[in-house]
């Protein structure tokens, strides 16, 4: 596609810097479309549908997330819906005003992320204050002295009455001076979901005095477990049943007058006889005795977990609280959808979120010639299958007939490599690219190389989620059947391991492809890569529903996206099943033919 200059219109969303890149421009912040008018495409772990955020407030709010308005409303009595992609490690905002003529102030919120209701107390840590200090709401502000919100009633509750659209055991929350006209209340998603370990059943290898093991996992980082010895002690938690967690928040130390640095371990079991280490706790040189980890680590399905210290130097430990969640999802999905992204410069009143915002018909154009970039920040490292990107230049000036932009990424936003350089003619500027290179980074970076002295532009970028795939595959080549098949599109070829043959459905929604693993094995998790016809509609779902050899069908997790131009494929983690037969069905396919090419059952 040729491209001349022109300008398009602004989605503004995002803002961040980058380090070691030169002068930034950082997004501006913008009003967001309630979910009522757009929805958006949805985690494909998920066991629900999607991330959103419901507020109300007494009076007005404005909504923030990572620094970048989402919105704003004054309607209290009216909830409001607002989507957006939530990650552990972002940071929710809420600037709250108090009505006119009301006494009371007061936050009103529901977060969901995979469809996963969060209460506030649960999986967000809300402080807030009175006191505005610029900078309050971005991700890097610290919060540390602000006190802890205050919990008021649950809606329906006194004074405020019902707010139709959140949940009844939602609470409202603020301050303690609940008559302050203006507070300002923070938020860090720790995971996707409550806390497994709140309240459980703990044990340890011995406590001093009354700081027993249960105060580790109380919730209240002002209380806590301590140790009756030093190295090799430990504090664990029974979480009842096996139960599915990729991410913890802990806070513990020691007695640094015996060294200034330590180190623990975090590790799970099935049985409480055999462990594995889910993450490690270094504590660097310091004479600070207690530190804050929130650890992200591979999905593991665990019953037990204990934090055990493995260098406590000869000085008792201590735990104040261990967190432990659902992980967030990753997998085959944008992980640059409207995340924060910085630019050297913009210009024809474009902004470097229109580069990452799922539609590739805006569009990013440099303020400068030949080396313009644009980069998104993740949020977190994370594992990356597949970079998509649509690119030009400007190809008016004819001064050149080819132009040349490079890919490259990082972990720590400082040190960089090449994923891949791009090259385009006057003919082929701005046409899609796929690069299929696995890599592991937190930051994306497009960057000219040599547009001959023009003007360069970004349509879109998309940085895919790798998937996991089945260590040992247990569906691989074992009898399948299917509900129909269309001409020589096989059921057997989803479970031949190729991604590049695959089984077509004979019929569209109730559509099925059952597997026989031959015995019953404890599966977890599931790949599928599926795809339906486009001409009949943009989107589409599927679940994957298990049963033992005698036992009835029950839904293991569901599947859907949102781009049915390409084959998509899905990972899918869900807690432990014991079954021996799987199935793929479609629960909507809108009236067109689907395909499955790859499925493949394994457990963790």
């Amino acid at each position: 596609m040729k491209r001349s200059w022109s300008s398009v219109g602004i989605l503004m969303f995002g803002a961040g810097l980058m380090a070691g890149c030169g002068a930034v421009e950082e997004g501006a912040g913008g009003a967001r479309t309630p979910l009522a008018q757009v929805e958006q495409g949805l985690g494909v772990e998920s066991v629900g549908w999607g991330d959103t955020l419901t507020l109300s407030a007494n009076g007005s709010y404005e909504l923030y997330l990572d620094g970048a308005l989402l919105g704003r409303d004054a309607r209290w009595q009216e909830a409001e819906t607002y989507s957006a992609q939530v990650n552990a490690g972002d940071v929710i905002a809420v600037k709250v005003e108090r009505g006119a003529g009301s006494t009371w102030s007061g936050l009103l919120a529901d977060i969901q992320v995979d469809g996963r209701p969060v209460l506030s107390t649960e999986r967000l840590s809300w402080r807030c204050t009175s006191t505005y200090i610029p900078g309050w709401e971005t991700v890097d502000f610290k919060d540390d002295t602000w006190p802890a919100a205050v919990e008021r009633t649950t809606n329906g509750g006194s004074p405020w009455g019902q707010v139709a659209g959140i949940g009844s055991a939602t609470k409202w929350i603020g301050l303690a001076d609940s008559a302050a006209t203006t507070f300002y209340c923070r938020a860090l998603v720790l995971g996707c979901g409550p806390d497994e370990a709140r309240g459980k059943p703990a044990s340890s290898s011995g406590s001093g005095g009354l700081e027993t093991p249960d105060k580790a996992f109380d919730g209240d980082v002002n209380t806590r477990w301590t140790s009756s010895a030093s190295t090799g002690s430990w504090v664990q938690v029974d979480l009842g049943r096996q139960t599915l967690i990729g991410r913890a928040a802990a806070s513990w130390g020691w007695d640094t007058r015996f060294a200034t640095s330590a180190s623990s371990v975090l590790e799970g079991s099935t049985d409480g006889v055999v462990w594995k280490q889910l993450a490690d706790f270094s504590q660097p040189s310091s004479t600070i005795g207690t530190r804050l980890f929130r650890p992200i680590f591979p999905r593991a399905a665990v019953r037990y977990v204990r934090l055990r210290g493995t260098q406590w130097n000869g000085a008792t430990g201590f735990v104040n609280d261990l967190q432990l969640f659902y992980p967030c999802s990753q997998c085959g999905e944008d992980q640059a959808f409207k995340r924060r992204v910085t630019t050297s410069g913009s210009s024809n009143g474009t902004t470097a979120e229109l580069a990452v915002d799922g539609d590739p018909t805006t569009s990013w154009e440099s303020d400068r010639d030949n080396d313009g970039w644009v980069q998104v920040d993740l949020g977190q490292p994370l594992n990356i299958e597949r970079v998509d990107v649509k690119w030009g230049w400007d190809i008016s000036g004819q001064v050149g007939t080819t132009a040349s932009s490079v890919i490259k990424y990082s972990t720590d936003g400082l040190t960089y490599q090449t994923l891949e350089t791009l090259t385009h003619d006057t003919e082929t500027s701005g046409d899609p690219q796929t690069l299929l290179k696995p890599f592991s980074a937190r930051y994306v970076l497009f960057q000219g190389l040599n547009w001959n002295n023009r003007w360069g532009y970004l349509d879109d970028l998309k940085v895919i989620g790798a998937c996991q795939t089945c260590g040992t595959n247990l569906a691989l080549g074992k009898p399948v059947t299917a509900s129909s098949s269309w001409s020589s599109e096989y059921p057997s070829l989803a479970v031949d391991g190729l991604f590049n043959t695959y089984w077509g459905t004979g019929m569209s929604t109730g559509a099925w492809l059952e597997v026989d693993l031959g015995q019953e094995y404890p599966v977890a998790y599931a790949l599928a890569a599926w795809n339906w016809d486009p001409d009949y509609g943009d989107d589409a779902e599927s679940v994957l529903e298990g049963r033992s050899t005698n036992g009835t069908w029950k839904p293991l997790g569901n599947f859907r996206h949102t781009d049915a131009t390409n084959w998509r494929k899905q990972g899918l983690f869900f807690l432990p099943e014991t079954v021996r037969y799987v199935r793929f069905r479609a629960t909507r396919w809108n009236n067109g033919w689907g395909n499955v090419s790859e499925l493949q059952v394994c457990t963790l």
